[in-house]
């Protein structure tokens, strides 16, 4: 069946001395890149040819801001888009482009919205192709015809782009947009070793052993070569880096492939090694030992969350001490004010937060009520964590920011706009439930085995934050624990976007309030 497009209506279209609202003027630049030449037509060309034009005619032109990084083949475009809505909304006379090319490369495309345009009984003109007018037949065709050129080449460009892409992954050329750590490119623009090499094998050799990725990204920051974006390492850009087939020679591009590209960095046993899923042991899953604040603690200086660690042997638990602290280097950056604070024996924080548990529990005695949107909650939770998991993925998608140009922040609202709504139903669930730990004293949770002490800890309390003690305290045992250093915030009562776990997130201190230590709560050790 032969094709047919939609062809602009025959209807009588307005003449320029019949317009009685200024025409939007529609600037777009493919690709902006280092461009230059005279196959760059820039946006100040296009906006000057588009104000002339208005001028010589006496047409009042608004002109919009240029589209940039946005290909003629589609018609979704968020300035275009724009206008079109002002088009639908009566609010403009027509639209004016430098060439047609600027308006559409798609046959369908173009001449469909060049159909709605003169349905609209609107103007569509060309600054510099005055033969384009769509009130005639002649003009129709012409542009018919222009159309499906600006087609045809965007086509053949595409096919001629990806038969030099398979070309240069045939020469051994690394198509990447980020250069792979351990490479430098010659002059042929091929991969070979650098001075980070050694370092780059030696993270796979840890990998290959079983390391986890923070340890090995910790070793990096501190032995290892600088990465060309000046970047710190992280877990998750070490699992990337493991991940990549670059480093055993390998240069591809869609179907294909090269597997003699350049040197190979790391031998193909150890690669797959490096793949192998690691199990580690989890410290909360250890029954006498776990940590009874797990998830619970954040740094004031920064809000993320600490980690508890052990200072010692393992061979000498008997004078072994645990602390929490902030790991200060993130991605996201660096916490300015990283705190640390003894986490045992009862002296420490989890010693010290059960006092104010047990406390509270005794004055709430037989105030709690059971609540039936538990459930609820912690669903509303874990799709908040993974609307955030999502949105951070998508931001970190270099891929996907290439593909969609401009209209990559029109992909991103929908993201943006799921952890909002994710974090008001949290927001929404805390604030009407409360926790279901109905006549438990502080007897009671004394009585509990260690983990599920934890379990009532994690029920009751949102967040316990620490900040670094002033003076010339150093280190988790000097400093003493108090509500001058601790300060807890009860279920219902935590901010709802507190930065989540290996998420790049603004490195924001936490507002420390004035508080008075409330009467008549004993927090002396003799009290628990």
């Amino acid at each position: 069946m032969k094709a047919t497009f939609p062809m602009p209506s025959l209807r009588d279209l307005p003449t320029l001395e019949e317009l009685t609202l200024p025409l939007d003027g529609y600037i777009r630049v493919s690709r902006v890149g280092d461009r230059s030449g005279e196959s760059y037509i820039s946006p100040d060309i296009q906006r000057q040819a588009i104000e002339r034009w208005g001028a010589d005619r006496g047409i009042e032109i608004v002109v919009h801001e240029p589209e940039e990084n946005v290909s003629g083949g589609t018609m979704d475009r968020p300035i275009f888009n724009r206008i079109m809505g002002r088009i639908r909304a009566d609010q403009t006379g027509g639209i004016v482009v430098y060439k047609l090319d600027r308006f559409a490369r798609t046959l369908v495309g173009g001449l469909t919205t060049l159909n709605e345009i003169a349905d609209a009984r609107r103007v569509f003109a060309s600054a510099t192709e005055p033969l384009f007018d769509f009130t005639t037949a002649d003009g129709r065709m012409f542009l018919s015809m222009n159309l499906m050129m600006a087609e045809y080449f965007r086509e053949r460009t595409k096919e001629q782009w990806a038969a030099s892409l398979e070309h240069a992954v045939g020469r051994g050329v690394h198509i990447s947009p980020t250069l792979a750590y351990g490479y430098s490119k010659d002059s042929n623009k091929r991969l070979v070793p650098n001075h980070a090499g050694p370092s780059a094998l030696a993270a796979f050799e840890q990998r290959a052993r079983g390391v986890a990725f923070p340890r090995i990204a910790s070793w990096l920051n501190d032995n290892a070569p600088a990465r060309p974006d000046g970047e710190r390492w992280t877990a998750r850009s070490v699992e990337a880096m493991i991940r990549r087939r670059v480093y055993l020679g390998v240069a591809h591009w869609g179907n294909q492939e090269n597997p003699e590209a350049h040197p190979a960095l790391v031998p193909e046993d150890t690669w797959h090694a490096a793949q192998r899923k690691v199990h580690t042991f989890s410290k909360k899953l250890k029954g006498d030992e776990v940590a009874l604040l797990h998830g619970l603690m954040r740094c004031a200086g920064c809000r993320f969350c600490m980690s508890r660690a052990r200072h010692g042997s393992a061979d000498d638990m008997k004078h072994a001490r645990f602390f929490y602290r902030c790991r200060k280097h993130r991605q996201s950056g660096t916490c300015r004010s990283p705190a640390m604070i003894r986490a045992d024996r009862q002296d420490g924080v989890e010693a010290y937060v059960e006092r104010v548990v047990c406390a509270e529990l005794d004055r709430l005695v037989g105030t709690y009520e059971s609540v039936d949107d538990v459930a609820s909650l912690a669903d509303a939770i874990v799709a908040l964590t993974d609307a955030r998991a999502d949105l951070e993925a998508f931001r970190q998608d270099t891929s996907a920011r290439r593909r969609l140009g401009e209209r990559w922040s029109d992909f991103l609202d929908p993201h943006l706009q799921a952890v909002d709504a994710a974090e008001m139903r949290v927001a929404e669930l805390r604030k009407a439930a409360r926790p279901d730990v109905t006549g438990v004293t502080s007897a009671a949770y004394l009585a509990l085995p260690r983990n599920e002490r934890a379990q009532v800890l994690a029920a009751m309390i949102d967040v316990v934050f620490v900040r670094r003690p002033t003076g010339r305290q150093r280190g988790p045992q000097s400093a003493a624990v108090g509500p001058d250093r601790v300060h807890i915030l009860w279920r219902g009562q935590g901010p709802v976007s507190l930065p989540s776990t290996n998420a790049r997130s603004d490195i924001v201190s936490w507002p420390w309030p004035e508080v008075e230590r409330p009467s008549g709560m004993d927090l002396s050790e003799e009290s628990l």
